[in-house]
């Protein structure tokens, strides 16, 4: 009975027996897209590797430009104690630690901010040279992080630093 069916069906012209053999025009066509879409896939690859090597570590940095910043603002105002005041000689150990503690705090803090913006600027590769070109010197901003650790005793140099690390990181002043 399905035999039937298909004979009829065939009768009417709906499946067509005879298989059609695609034209070679056809065939090179296919062949053609099918290289394009091949070397789009691996082009479009690089790119995502490249994208990946160079946009993580600048996303790394950009996150520690916002920490430098939101630090040397927050630590801006320490100041350091007056080491020749009568209360300074006549006091006891933790009143000189007290006193000695939100210096030493500033220091440690801008010192580990500065390790960590100089390694990325010796270190980072591709990414360092972008940002290079886009103006950012994170190796410079390290050194005088640094050095502004070192300078939490001298007021006068603070100023000097704190303008290489703007300059360098694209602050405005």
């Amino acid at each position: 009975m399905t035999m039937g069916r298909w004979r009829f069906l065939a009768a009417l012209d709906v499946v067509r027996w005879p298989a059609i053999e695609p034209s070679p025009r056809a065939t090179v066509h296919g062949m053609s897209q099918f290289l394009i879409g091949s070397i789009a896939t691996i082009l479009l690859g690089a790119v995502g590797w490249i994208a990946l090597f160079i946009a993580r570590p600048i996303r790394n940095f950009l996150r520690l430009r916002g920490e430098i910043r939101h630090e040397t603002v927050r630590l801006a105002n320490v100041s350091r104690p007056d080491l020749t005041s009568v209360q300074w000689q006549s006091g006891n150990e933790a009143e000189r630690e007290n006193t000695i503690g939100p210096i030493r705090e500033a220091q440690t803090i801008i010192l580990s901010l500065g390790a960590r913006s100089m390694s990325f600027g010796e270190f980072s590769g591709p990414a360092n040279l972008c940002l290079k070109h886009l103006g950012f010197n994170p190796a410079a901003a390290g050194r005088a992080l640094v050095d502004l650790s070192d300078s939490y005793w001298e007021e006068s140099e603070r100023d000097e630093h704190r303008a290489v690390i703007a300059k360098a990181l694209r602050y405005p002043l």
